[in-house]
Order: C-alpha cells, then structure tokens, then sequence
C-alpha cells in the first residue's frame, strides 16, 4: 500500500512539473512570438506556412502554388499577401485548406506551372484534426513551427514588434551584383531530367478538383488571378507547357497576369529560381497585381 503511494506521488509530481513547464512555454510563446527561420525538413515547414494562415491574420490577397512560387521573396510581399505555396506541394492543397478555414480571400492569385499535381490528403488530414486543430488556437506551442528545436535552431527567441513597411524595403546587397552563380553540374542534371518530363502527356486527372474548388470561391466573390512563375526558357516553350497554357484558358475564364519574359530570370534547376530572379521576379509580380486594381 505504502508503494504504491509512494509511487503515485511520484507520478503526480511528474505531471505537475510537466504542466509547469508545458504553461510556461506557451506563455513564453504568446508574449515573446519567437520568429522561426529554421525549420527540421520541408515538410513541417510546409506544415508551418499551412498553419500560419490558419491561425494567423488573414491577408486579402492569397497566392497558393508549388515550390515554384514558394520562391516568392516574403520581404517584399506587403502585409495584405500571404504565400500558401508549398515545397512539393499543390494549388489544390493550398486551396483546399483555404476552404476548409471558411475564409474567403479578395484575391486568389494562382499559380498554373503544377497546377494539376494531386490534393495531398496525407497533409490535410492532420491540419484538419477534428477538435484538435481547434484547440491549437488557443494553445500556440501546439502548433508545428514552435517546437522549442526550432526555436534554439533559430536563434530569435523573442521577436520585436516592427512598423517597417515592406513594400518598400530596399533589396540586400546581395542582390547588387549580376552574376549568379548556380551548379552548373547539377544545372544540366535536372535539365536533362526535366527535359524527359516535358516530353510526357500532360496529366489532367485532377483538373474537375480545380474546377470545383475555383468555382466556390468565385461564387463566394473573390476574384481569380492566374499567373506562371518564370522558368527556363526551353521549358517554358514546349508544347506542354503551351498545352498547359490552352487547357487553363479555354477552361477558366479568369485574369492572367503578364507572361514574363523568361530570359531575363536564371533558375537553379530548369525551375526553381535563384534569389536573385525570385527576389526581381517578386517585385514584377507585385507591379502586375498592382496594375489589376
């Protein structure tokens, strides 16, 4: 007898400490707002980005994309964008958490490169948890972005509130010199790669998705904006990216904004472009929204 509440105190005191400690994170988490920039792999910052816009503040303007236009330069989207493009991820997801949120957005800008990969249920599902993503509202150490790995990886535990405008932040000096350099080695890798990529048939199964899913919020009143992230140029010409081009626009009839001139952008890979392109690309982009209005 005398055992076992010994041993019951020794749990006890357990879980208190561990409730201790667990309010002390979240209070430390809701005052200092940690500013994460490390994150373990691509999927729990996906998972991050997908979670910010759940509980954060709604933009107006909501950009949803693959990798591509996860390239997007976040300095100089203004406060009134958020990015919901995911490294190996889709249009379809983006939107889809979008609606799952009962959030209607002024302006969705989608980018069409991928636009028909898959819907990814695998990280839908999770987000989505019923009851549990709720409560994440309330208790923001829950959510992915702050495990304290990440944070002590980050190294900013504890952010300063800012009134910087970044609309009109000035491009680092990085970003002074023309020269980019990239792997050529692997440059001509994944070229050679994508090349064979290009030369299959365009996949459509997921297009009655896109359809459904643009149809909501249009009749919800946001307007749909389509865009292409700039890629090489032999890519960009090929006829199933021109196929891909035919199919968007005799199926929706929505805003394009300009096709880039191609050759002006450098990418690492035949797709993903360098921060310098990303960052002139970012500042074109936010030229030819800004036209729309």
């Amino acid at each position: 007898m005398h055992l076992f509440i010994s041993n019951f105190r020794k749990v006890s005191h357990i879980i208190w400490i561990f409730l201790l400690l667990f309010i002390t994170y979240n209070i430390y988490v809701a005052v200092c707002n940690p500013h994460i920039t490390r994150y373990q792999n691509q999927w729990q910052k996906n998972t991050s980005v997908a979670q910010d816009f759940i509980y954060g503040k709604k933009a107006e303007s909501v950009i949803v994309g693959s990798s591509l236009s996860a390239r997007l330069n976040q300095n100089l989207l203004p406060e009134t964008f958020f990015n919901l493009s995911f490294s190996g991820g889709s249009v379809l997801t983006g939107l889809e958490i979008i609606k799952r949120t009962g959030y209607i957005p002024k302006h969705l800008y989608i980018e069409t490169n991928l636009v028909f990969r898959f819907k990814s249920k695998k990280m839908l599902d999770p987000l989505f948890y019923p009851i549990w993503w709720q409560i994440k509202t309330y208790i923001p150490a829950l959510q992915e972005k702050y495990q304290p790995l990440n944070v002590l990886l980050s190294k900013n535990l504890c952010s300063k509130p800012s009134n910087l405008n970044l609309t009109t932040t000035k491009g680092p000096k990085l970003y002074k010199d023309s020269k980019e350099n990239i792997n050529l080695q692997r440059f001509n890798l994944m070229m050679k790669q994508r090349k064979v990529a290009y030369k299959k048939p365009l996949y459509r199964r997921h297009l009655k998705d896109l359809k459904e899913l643009l149809k909501y919020f249009k009749n919800n009143g946001t307007q749909i904006v389509f865009f292409e992230m700039p890629i090489d140029h032999e890519l960009a010409m090929s006829p199933k990216a021109q196929e891909r081009r035919e199919i968007i626009k005799n199926g929706f009839h929505h805003t394009w904004l300009p096709l880039t001139k191609y050759k002006d952008y450098v990418t690492t890979d035949g797709h993903h472009l360098t921060f310098k392109s990303a960052y002139n690309y970012t500042k074109v982009f936010l030229n030819n929204t800004s036209n729309l209005k």
